[in-house]
């Protein structure tokens, strides 16, 4: 079954992500959003958002903007910032 939104491809990472083993969040709620994924390891912690037949920069500013990260800044850890686009027709 192959639904054309961003809903889909959302799932299809996080359950990726989620039967590798690794502990991951969906839709992670912050004082401005919330963000698509985050990823956190005892070594760092990796904030996702995604998008659908946008440009992945679109998605980083978001983070950015959004401030997604603070929630994570006491950890003491390194922060990546990563933005994907999924492309609908390939």
């Amino acid at each position: 079954l192959y639904v054309k939104n961003e809903k889909h491809f959302h799932t299809l990472f996080y359950l990726i992500i989620k039967l590798s083993g690794l502990q991951i969040g969906a839709e992670i709620h912050t004082q401005q959003g919330r963000a698509d994924a985050v990823l956190e390891t005892k070594e760092k912690v990796i904030i996702f958002e995604l998008k659908l037949n946008e440009n992945p920069k679109i998605a980083l500013d978001q983070i950015k903007q959004k401030k997604y990260y603070q929630l994570y800044q006491d950890r003491n850890l390194p922060i990546y910032l990563v933005g994907i686009n999924f492309n609908g027709e390939q």
